[in-house]
């Protein structure tokens, strides 16, 4: 009796996978056909508009977020720059290559998953200039990353790989976190009237008007948080009083000023109960620690440990030298 080697084992195993799944296709309704979601391609669209429902318009104070392609880039309103990569994550869940069988395809099933003209938790609709590409509803989640998707002019409901919070509907969520960083290559930084440093010819940190050394590594590292400034969010309200901590910072012969605000404190009140009233009532301007690059109009929310990490006095970035002992 001839005995099957593990190889020959593992061979048969593989033809009749391929069987059963050649089997499986031939046997499939016509009507339920491998398919994609959407057929349009992506990189003609240039505008797009999110929309929540009316459950959604009660959470939010925008119940809509436009988007547009200015060349490779995207931005919202006011020429703030969205994030790449959520474009990028949005076009691959749209127009994967990956086909798939629609879930349903009733009126009753469009109502139940929330894919309706009329009951949809997000509305999708891509634009190329004046022509609408496409519009897409999409409702309830039936796994992990998983949501009921229609495209409007089809019957078809997909389950596809995405999220509702892939599409929100906050600006804060979209936006390019990186909006106030400082140009790469940085060659000088100062705090206007306390102390200003500058690269030398041979790439190493020195003190302007001083006879102190520098601590090139520490003024490295600050350059390099400049760099890859990040933000939280854009800021509603407007501060009206002078910044805590300046910068001026040059680079690639551009010139940045930098203005961080620290968080008010509160004053002592009466009582728990008017704290916790005019906690309610506290300017979000107050309660934040905010940016504003010269580059832009807007001022943002930031981290206060950034603000911290990069408050440095002059003593903080002189070169300590060591005393002989006696």
């Amino acid at each position: 009796m001839m005995r099957l080697t593990q190889k020959t084992i593992n061979v048969l195993i593989g033809v009749l996978a391929a069987q059963a799944a050649l089997a499986a296709l031939l046997l499939m309704p016509k009507d339920q056909a491998l398919d994609p979601f959407v057929t349009f391609d992506f990189a003609m669209v240039d505008k797009i508009r999110i929309s929540g429902g009316k459950a959604q318009d009660e959470e939010h104070n925008e119940s809509a977020i436009e988007l547009s392609r200015h060349g490779e880039a995207w931005a919202m309103p006011g020429n703030l720059p969205v994030d790449a990569s959520r474009i990028e994550a949005l076009s691959e869940a749209l127009v994967s290559d990956r086909a798939t069988w629609p879930v349903a395809s009733t009126s009753d099933a469009a109502r139940r998953f929330e894919v309706t003209e009329d009951a949809f938790q997000r509305q999708l609709q891509l634009f190329a200039g004046d022509d609408d590409i496409a519009t897409l509803y999409f409702g309830t989640s039936p796994g992990f990353r998983r949501i009921h998707a229609r495209e409007a002019d089809s019957d078809k409901i997909y389950s596809i790989e995405l999220a509702n919070y892939d599409l929100p509907l906050d600006q804060d969520d979209w936006l390019d976190k990186s909006v106030v960083e400082a140009p790469a290559s940085i060659e000088a930084i100062g705090r206007p009237g306390l102390w200003t440093a500058e690269l030398d010819g041979e790439g190493e940190w020195t003190l302007l008007n001083s006879s102190l050394v520098a601590n090139s590594s520490e003024l490295a590292s600050m350059a390099t948080r400049f760099e890859t400034l990040r933000v939280m969010g854009i800021s509603e309200d407007i501060p009206d009083r002078q910044p805590d901590v300046e910068f001026e910072v040059t680079a690639a012969g551009v010139d940045v000023r930098y203005a961080f605000y620290q968080p008010l404190e509160e004053e002592d009140e009466e009582s728990d109960a008017q704290d916790e009233a005019e906690e309610a009532e506290f300017s979000t301007s107050i309660r934040d620690t905010l940016v504003k690059s010269s580059l832009r109009d807007e001022y943002f929310r930031i981290s206060s440990f950034t603000v911290d990490q990069l408050d440095k006095t002059l003593e903080d970035l002189v070169q300590a030298v060591e005393t002989p002992n006696t």
